[in-house]
């Protein structure tokens, strides 16, 4: 039965299985970080939870890009209350 396997099939299953769920990881997170992150207000997460189920990896990382609330707005309000 292993004599089946040619070299192409070891390829796919040493670099591509690791990568098909690296990327469902980086999906499933992003989702996950939408859903719970409470600084987006509510009308603006329902669209980016939508983004990310319809185009996949893609609105994942266009979430992790532009979504979530920058750090350095929040350090501006803490400069500004001091």
């Amino acid at each position: 039965m292993l004599s089946l396997i040619g070299t192409s099939e070891i390829l796919i299953l040493l670099l591509g299985v690791p990568l098909v769920l690296g990327l469902f990881v980086l999906w499933a997170g992003s989702l996950v970080h939408c859903i719970r992150n409470t600084s987006i207000p509510d009308t603006n997460r329902i669209i980016w939870a939508i983004v990310i189920c319809m185009t996949h990896v893609i609105g994942a990382v266009l979430y992790l890009l532009f979504g979530r609330t920058s750090r350095s707005s929040s350090g501006t309000a803490s400069a500004a209350v001091r």
